[in-house]
């Protein structure tokens, strides 16, 4: 079992959020704690090591990176595909 860290923006992030969209997010967060690479729903973010894309729905994305040593999982931002990418190199660098 992952355990989980949320990046110090994610409880805004989500404030903004669709009601459904946390619940879903919720759900997948703890999806997470047992496998972080889902089958058909993760993908390898390019230019970053260990970080990961999760599709929540349609339009709504969460980036997160897997410290396999550590067990941790962090997730670094959730929110729609609009600046998603550009919010998840500011929150690793």
């Amino acid at each position: 079992m992952f355990e989980i860290i949320l990046h110090p923006a994610i409880k805004r992030d989500m404030k903004s959020l669709p009601k459904n969209i946390v619940r879903r997010i919720r759900q997948s967060i703890t999806d997470l704690q047992t496998n972080p690479y889902l089958p058909n729903r993760t993908e390898k973010l390019s230019g970053y090591r260990d970080v990961y894309r999760l599709k929540v729905h349609q339009s709504y994305r969460m980036a997160y990176h897997v410290d396999m040593d550590a067990r941790q999982i962090t997730i670094v931002s959730v929110g729609t595909r609009e600046n998603f990418y550009d919010r998840v190199r500011r929150r690793l660098r």
